[in-house]
């Protein structure tokens, strides 16, 4: 049945007769709606364009060019991609110091053997493949480098770990055994926490703190020691268990816990 009082269709119909819904996309509807003069007589076309694009956004679940002006007119920003072979040189993600968390201002340091957490964005969608911690100085204590899952901007679900060896030696160390395959996906934020399994604090590179992103969340408005935080405090001590969940009602801000120097491969 025709839309009420409608006129036979010249240009909408006609244009898109040969296709569904399913395989309808924005492009196409939009191209069909552009040279539509906004006058009266074009009114009747008009309709029949919203009708359509309403069914295909029901029939897709997604509202490109409803809630906005379409993909084409949006901005975006986008982390780097990691790669060993798209550039000239097999880069590793620096997840410490990449944004919109990040800085380039690294000092060593000890760690709290409390499990702190930060958070970062990732650059990849895949599995993770290779992990890398920078050590400043050995101590007897071997640290699970974990990565948890985000709910409304908080660390949530353990999605698995690697195990790093403290007292090898400094510099550069890395993993590519882990607890279970770890997957993630490109623009999607997640949480990355030390866990440790000796009362020696670990002894790392890490940001500086008067360069390090705080989580937006304070208790003081005077930027001192209480007021920089920059990770949750998972309040998990080194002789308890690497948590499947965080429970957030038991965890506090950490105060000058800056980000770990922590770096992955996919």
């Amino acid at each position: 049945m025709s839309l009420p009082d409608a006129t036979r269709s010249d240009r909408v119909y006609p244009l898109l007769q040969n296709l569904d819904l399913e395989n309808l996309t924005f492009a196409t509807l939009q191209g069909v709606g552009e040279t539509l003069s906004i006058e009266e007589m074009s009114e009747d076309e008009m309709r029949r364009l919203v009708l359509i694009n309403l069914c295909r956004l029901t029939t897709k679940g997604e509202w490109n060019g409803l809630l906005t002006a379409g993909a084409a007119a949006e901005y975006n920003v986008e982390p780097t991609s990691q790669s060993n072979t798209a550039y000239a040189y097999p880069y590793m993600y620096n997840v410490a110091t990449a944004p919109p968390w990040g800085s380039n201002t690294v000092q060593a340091g000890s760690v709290t053997t409390d499990m702190e957490m930060w958070p970062f964005i990732s650059p990849n969608t895949g599995d993770i493949s290779k992990m890398y911690l920078s050590v400043n100085a050995t101590v007897v204590n071997t640290v699970s480098m974990a990565i948890y899952s985000d709910e409304d901007g908080i660390p949530k679900t353990l999605l698995g770990y690697g195990d790093f060896d403290l007292s090898v030696g400094t510099g550069t160390i890395s993993q590519t055994s882990f607890s279970t395959t770890i997957s993630l996906t490109r623009g999607t934020q997640y949480w990355y926490a030390m866990k440790s399994s000796s009362a020696n604090q670990p002894n790392m590179q890490k940001l500086q703190s008067y360069n390090c992103c705080t989580l937006g969340i304070a208790d003081t408005l005077n930027m001192t020691s209480t007021g920089k935080y920059m990770s949750i405090n998972s309040e998990v001590a080194y002789s308890d268990s690497l948590p499947a969940e965080i429970t957030i009602s038991q965890a506090t801000v950490g105060n000058y816990s800056e980000r770990v120097m922590f770096c992955l491969e996919f």
